[in-house]
């Protein structure tokens, strides 16, 4: 059973009003729930394969937890039909002090299925890539100037030589983030997201927000959010139109509660007040009056600051509850606490039907922290459609994935 440190992950919905949740029982039978007309896997359990278990990992209970690969630097994740994983390695300094990677698109198929990945590079050459999504034929992906795609079939693990496409220019100025997010909605209308150094301090003009862009199926584009710091990640929902942004708070505004927050998107342009509100109808102490909060976006959740909400996915509706079709997110933890990453893990919480969160967020997956502790510090989290949850941990190189004891195969 989980250490009881929910209390730890400050986080919560606006439904919950900042409460802080009762502690979980995680003393839930194992998966129990519909499969659909293919009905349950009956091959091997998961849980026999022979994938490294990583010692002082606590996940809920009913679950394990196994390394799949090592890839330096991992940031973003995006998982192929056949369930070959893609993910990022970036060489330059992201946010939160990784970098270093192999500029590359990596692809992490498992052929023999026991559980550990063959690693083939799929493009190489991304000193500039961040994120990562496997969508409607084609693999989508983010440079610092440009989000751009690339063909793709189920199997591919190449890039296919000179069939790049430009998507989308990303706005160019000095104030500008190079870390992007990008997912395709179920329509095919691609989500983006763009990211500025600014702090609260300047509110006056409100020079320079971040900024989501939606892309149609035509490639025309319109911005959907404004008012934004630092929007790194972006997940939209399998089969409806909701897309979920993480967006970060200005670092230094600790002492006067900003927040971290994940924005819903939808087709009607928002704004989500910053640097000016720290959310709806709560101004940052710098705001003297210069802009109106009530009626920027609010987010549907609102996390502690520097706790840094990254990746975030929803569990395809074969685990049992409390985790049946929630949302689930990497938070990156603290740079500032001592020791560092604080608040680092993996939490839920429980969504209504549109994908939204209701209540407050709850730990998952703990034991991440510097120095020689189990896990390090998670950067994203995606499931495949077999009822697994990986998870990239960008500071120790790996990817790691979560089942239920009693899973099996197909």
């Amino acid at each position: 059973m989980l250490e009881r440190t929910a209390r730890a992950i400050a986080c919560c919905s606006v439904l919950s009003a900042c409460t802080a949740p009762p502690p979980p029982s995680y003393d839930t039978t194992p998966v129990d729930a519909s499969w659909g007309e293919a009905g349950p896997p009956t091959g091997a359990l998961w849980s026999a394969s022979p994938a490294p278990s990583v010692s002082g990992a606590t996940v809920a209970r009913g679950f394990f937890l196994r390394k799949f690969a090592t890839v330096v630097s991992p940031r973003s994740m995006s998982v192929a039909p056949n369930g070959d994983v893609f993910v990022t390695s970036p060489a330059r300094s992201t946010p939160g002090g990784e970098g270093g990677g192999s500029g590359s698109i990596v692809v992490l198929s498992d052929d023999n299925r026991d559980g550990i990945a063959e690693t083939h590079t799929f493009a190489d050459g991304l000193g500039d890539v961040h994120a990562v999504a496997v969508r409607n034929g084609f693999v989508y992906f983010t440079t610092e100037a440009s989000a751009q795609r690339t063909p793709y079939t189920v199997g591919l693990r190449r890039e296919m030589p000179g069939m790049r496409e430009s998507v989308f220019a990303y706005p160019n100025n000095a104030d500008s983030r190079w870390t992007h997010g990008i997912d395709v909605r179920a329509d095919g209308t691609v989500v983006t997201t763009a990211g500025v150094w600014g702090t609260s301090r300047e509110c006056g003009a409100r020079p320079n927000q971040g900024e989501i862009f939606r892309v149609d199926r035509a490639g025309a584009p319109s911005r959907i959010v404004q008012g934004l710091r630092n929007p790194l990640y972006v997940r939209c929902h399998r089969s409806d139109s909701l897309c979920i942004a993480a967006e970060l708070g200005d670092d230094r505004g600790p002492t006067w509660g900003a927040l971290e927050k994940l924005i819903a998107l939808d087709d009607s342009t928002q704004d989500v007040g910053f640097p000016c509100c720290v959310t709806q109808n709560r101004t940052s102490p710098f705001n003297s009056g210069a802009f109106d909060c009530a009626n920027v976006t609010a987010g549907v959740a609102t996390f502690e600051l520097q706790l840094t909400p990254f990746g975030l996915d929803w569990e395809p509706g074969l685990w049992p509850a409390p985790f049946h079709r929630s949302l689930f997110v990497a938070l990156h933890g603290s740079y500032y606490t001592v020791p560092k990453w604080g608040g680092a893990s993996v939490v839920f919480a429980q969504t209504d039907a549109t994908g939204r969160p209701t209540g407050g967020f709850m730990p998952f997956v703990l034991g991440f922290g510097p120095n020689g502790s189990p896990l390090e510090r998670p950067a994203d989290v995606a499931f495949t459609d077999d009822g697994r949850l990986f998870v990239a941990d960008d500071h120790a190189g790996a990817i790691y994935w979560v089942a239920p004891d009693d899973l099996r195969q197909r």
